[in-house]
């Protein structure tokens, strides 16, 4: 992943854009794995070092790969160092974190609305099931009363 921060930077200052783009398709395609890479901290600095604070290329893949686990790296003596040396890529890492769970509470909003929707329905149907059990057990009560009374038989009841 290093040589692909590398060969990104060079490819920008040089005005290559193919070999620019292909050295961020390899790096997005490794770049799941940065957390556990133990150049880590030297990606990082690398990429915050030869890259402009414009050029959003590979620091969007790396925000956008550790936002998920902010917790972790925040929380990791061996990972929170690059926030502690690389400002920007602490902010960076900041803004996609905050990105990322807002993401995820729209969606958490949008499943709870759906959830709320099936519910309402379903207490629609206890109350209809509520109705027609009643009814059904009024009938009951009734030709009980009548068969008690001598009004209908127990046998023409059922027939």
């Amino acid at each position: 992943m290093l040589n692909n921060v590398l060969v990104y930077a060079i490819a920008e200052k040089y005005g290559i854009s193919k070999l620019k783009e292909l050295a961020k398709t390899k790096f997005r395609n490794q770049a799941r794995s940065i957390l556990s890479s133990s150049e880590f901290l030297a990606i990082i600095q690398a990429l915050y070092s030869s890259t402009p604070s414009s050029d959003r290329g590979l620091r969007d893949i790396v925000s956008q790969i550790c936002a998920p686990k902010g917790k972790i790296i925040a929380e990791s003596p061996d990972l929170n160092g690059s926030i502690l040396q690389v400002g920007d890529f602490g902010l960076d890492l900041l803004r996609a974190v905050l990105d990322y769970e807002n993401r995820r509470m729209e969606k958490e909003v949008t499943s709870n609305a759906a959830l709320g929707e099936k519910l309402k329905k379903k207490e629609e149907e206890i109350v209809k099931l509520q109705r027609q059990a009643s009814s059904v057990s009024k009938l009951l009560k009734k030709v009980a009363v009548e068969v008690e009374t001598g009004r209908v038989s127990e046998i023409s009841v059922f027939f």
